[in-house]
């Protein structure tokens, strides 16, 4: 009795990996990912955040790019080429970390970047995350550099990094809207939490496309609204950045750490107790 019960938890076990590889994980395969996100850069690594990354990483995912033979481009070469060896590397928040750590990284290296901002944020600190940090968004002084450069275009992140999905009709509305630079034509979600409806917000504000992560149901990829980016974090080295940049039989790890990971976002803004 003992040996039919261990077998039949075995086959409940694998009939239900194998369900969620055929449901769940094998559409997120289907799709070339060919973008990836930073949100956090810092010297050394936090405890607090799994969406951080340090400066030494981030020079080691530029190096496995190059190592790979794959090309920086800006947005509008990444959303008009064909050419898988063409990436796009982008930062969601627009925090202060970016200018400080990665712009000159950028800069010396001739790479090309969207900042994703948050507008209502610009120059402050960051209050709507669930962190208790001095962390600073970027200024305006510091965003006009930037832009100069050539270098770094500037996407909009809402006004205040909600969750989409859930707040009114006449909020989405506004938190899409809210960007002081009509040419911002590239959205990402907060929170990488997006529906129809957060869709249909995003192309009635005039974006010309929009960003996620690996959450979300994959027939929306396919959507240029849609488009998705591996996150970089700290559980990151250059193992797994080779996989994320180079595809391959363990691609379906990295996608799998990387949706476990998203699925805690949204708790972050649960967490100020906000509807």
């Amino acid at each position: 009795m003992q040996i039919l019960y261990a077998f039949a938890v075995i086959a409940t076990l694998i009939f239900a990996v194998y369900l969620y590889w055929r449901v769940f994980l094998q559409p997120h395969l289907q799709i070339p990912i060919r973008s990836f996100a930073v949100h956090d850069l810092v010297e050394r690594p936090s405890l607090t955040s799994a969406s951080d990354i340090t400066v030494n990483q981030f020079l080691g995912f530029i190096e496995e790019a190059k190592a790979a033979g794959l090309r920086f481009v800006g947005l509008d070469d990444f959303l008009s080429s064909t050419d898988h060896r063409d990436i796009l590397l982008t930062f969601d928040d627009g925090l202060e970390s970016i200018y400080k750590y990665a712009f000159p990284i950028l800069m010396k290296n001739r790479i090309p970047a969207v900042v994703f901002m948050l507008d209502a944020y610009e120059g402050e600190a960051a209050s709507w995350d669930y962190r208790s940090s001095a962390r600073v968004h970027l200024s305006a002084p510091q965003i006009e550099e930037m832009s100069a450069s050539g270098l770094v275009t500037f996407g909009n992140h809402s006004a205040t990094h909600p969750d989409l999905t859930r707040v009114s009709r006449d909020r989405l509305t506004s938190e899409v809207q809210t960007s002081t630079d009509k040419h911002r034509t590239a959205f990402s979600y907060p929170f990488d939490r997006f529906n129809e409806d957060v869709i249909s917000a995003v192309k009635h504000a005039g974006y010309m496309s929009g960003f996620c992560l690996l959450s979300g149901r994959p027939s929306l990829w396919r959507d240029d609204f849609a488009r998705p980016r591996f996150p970089l974090n700290r559980f990151d080295n250059r193992f797994t950045f080779r996989i994320k940049l180079r595809g391959g039989k363990l691609m379906w790890l990295e996608v799998v750490k990387s949706r476990i990971i998203g699925k805690f976002a949204p708790f972050t803004y649960d967490w100020q107790g906000r509807p």
